[in-house]
């Protein structure tokens, strides 16, 4: 078999390598994807100008995007209020009903009149006995359909509390989150413009540090500035 392996140059493993394809009309790809021409040819799509206030967008983003899920937090804890409310409401509503006086005590209480004013009459005496046996029984699945729909009700109750303390504690860890890369932003933007300073050859500004009380930041050490100094004027340019 190694006898019949073709020995030209290039081949791999008796297999002849496969041609590479041709690259792609990259100036037709961008115009049928509706790119501008001013990407083939170098130059940016957009003015310097809009570069330059990318932040400031970027910091109008971030504002509206704050401003929504602030608005959308007092939505969700309005509407949790709202529902277990209403639902207290019936609730109230149902233990009332259940409060109120049977109807079925009138129709016992004509069944022992009618049997006794009037022994007589059979026929009216079951007819009010089958009645008064058909509210009964109608009464007990009223009042099992009231236990049922207050139970309901407690546990939807429940679970909307339930959900509304969770979302409550991930708004309260979002907002964390975000003060602490705020922190950390503040932080590096600091040190990158005392870096900056250092190269250009200027006195840096102190470097501080967010204090937990508004208004305040204390300043560093001044000997971890000093070392700190030290170690970026030894530092190859």
């Amino acid at each position: 078999m190694v006898d019949r392996m073709p020995v030209e140059e290039g081949w791999v493993y008796g297999q002849k390598p496969k041609e590479p394809e041709a690259p792609p009309d990259l100036e037709s790809l961008f115009e049928a994807a509706g790119v501008p021409d001013k990407l083939t040819n170098g130059q940016p799509p957009f003015s310097p100008e809009w570069y330059a206030g990318a932040k400031e967008r970027q910091r109008v983003r971030d504002a509206e995007i704050e401003k929504i899920m602030s608005q959308r937090n007092d939505v969700r804890h309005q509407w949790a209020e709202l529902m277990w409310t209403d639902l207290s409401v019936w609730r109230d509503r149902i233990d009332y009903t259940a409060s109120l006086a049977e109807p079925l005590a009138d129709l016992q209480a004509l069944l022992a009149r009618t049997k006794h004013e009037r022994p007589d009459d059979v026929a009216r005496f079951q007819e009010i006995q089958e009645i008064a046996a058909k509210a009964g029984i109608r009464q007990g699945q009223v009042r099992k359909h009231l236990v049922e729909a207050k139970e309901q009700m407690m546990d939807i109750e429940g679970k909307v509390r339930l959900k509304e303390e969770e979302d409550e504690a991930a708004e309260k860890d979002r907002l964390e989150k975000k003060r602490l890369a705020e922190k950390r932003r503040r932080r590096a933007e600091r040190a990158l413009k005392r870096n900056e300073a250092l190269l250009r050859g200027e006195d840096p500004p102190p470097l501080v540090e967010d204090s937990e009380e508004e208004g305040f930041q204390p300043e560093d050490d001044p000997k971890d500035l000093m070392q700190m100094q030290e170690l970026i004027e030894a530092s190859p340019q």
